[in-house]
């Protein structure tokens, strides 16, 4: 008889537990005539956001091969050479024309050209004057 009551009993809660939920949730948002709040709609979408991760474990090792180091032993001769150079200078002389002007002026005495002319200049009467 427990067992039943005990079923019964947590039958009960469960029951009050999701009409008591059921009611409150929709209480807020139950129609009430052609005006009242209209229930929430919900719409889901996932979206993949990819991240790539890389992690570097960075391993260090010693790996020993030949570098090659040349030595050069150099032995380096110069000759030298003594150069005496002697430049001879004969020089002759050739004469070759170059035109200058020189503009000089010179005053010469005046030459006397003299001409004559007889000019008949038309008689007048010698007892008037003038007119």
């Amino acid at each position: 008889m427990l067992k039943l009551v005990t079923a019964l009993s947590a039958a009960l809660i469960i029951g009050w537990a999701l009409v008591g939920s059921a009611t409150t949730a929709s209480a807020r948002h139950h129609r009430q005539g052609c005006c009242g709040p209209l229930p929430p709609s919900y719409t889901y979408k996932t979206k993949h956001v990819h991240k790539h991760v890389t992690r570097h474990h960075d391993v260090w090792r010693t790996k020993y091969f030949k570098r090659i180091k040349p030595i050069v032993h150099v032995t380096r001769i110069q000759p030298i050479v003594h150069v005496h150079n002697v430049k001879r200078v004969h020089t002759k002389l050739v004469g070759v024309v170059h035109p200058v002007h020189h503009r000089v002026t010179q005053y010469l005495p005046a030459r006397h050209y003299v001409t004559s002319s007889t000019v008949y200049l038309r008689p007048e009467c010698g007892c008037s004057y003038g007119y």
